[in-house]
Order: structure tokens, then sequence, then C-alpha cells
């Protein structure tokens, strides 16, 4: 899903700067957002860290649209796989769901 907003970004750049400059709560972008919270939903996260992770990818997909120079496809998977990586750090392995890593001394 990711990829696939990258890639209208991409091929519509004009677009990007607009959706920075004027939200869109249309019809399209309510779908967009429904389709990546019903993601969310089966990830086995706590709300708050859901809401966190829905945070996180929806910016992350609008910071790579509306920057000047978009990076390359390898970087941008990399990028992405590191974000979703994080996500999955708060899916309860050992039975800790949603709680955050221990914060660094």
């Amino acid at each position: 899903m990711a990829r696939g907003y990258r890639g209208l970004l991409a091929e519509h750049p004009w677009v990007a700067p607009l959706t920075a400059a004027y939200p869109n709560i249309g019809p399209h972008a309510r779908a967009f957002d429904a389709a990546l919270l019903r993601l969310l939903d089966g990830t086995g996260l706590t709300d708050s860290v859901r809401t966190g992770a829905h945070l996180a990818v929806s910016q992350f997909l609008h910071g790579c649209g509306a920057t000047v120079r978009r990076p390359p496809d390898g970087e941008f998977r990399l990028a992405l796989d590191v974000l979703i990586a994080g996500i999955e750090a708060h899916t309860g392995s050992a039975g800790s769901a949603g709680q955050a890593a221990p914060a660094a001394p």
C-alpha cells in the first residue's frame, strides 16, 4: 500500500505539495486512511501504539512524497522496512504487546 501511494506521488509530483498546504479530507483520502487503519488493526498493537504507528506511516509517506529529492526506490523500501520493523517491535513478542522499549540511559 505504501509503495503504491509513493508511486502515485511520483507520477503526479504536484500532488504532494498540495496535500501539505491543503489537507485532503475527501472520500479517497478517508478511504486510504481507513485501509491503513484496517491493516494496523490486525497487528496486535495496543490502541496507543496503533495510533502512533498510524501517524508514523502517514507522516513517512507524506514526507517522502513532499521532499524535493525523492529517495530512490531502494532507499525508500529500506526506510519503509526500518519503520515497519520498529512497529513490529511493539507487537508483543514475549508477551509485551504494545509496550515501548526501555528508554536509553
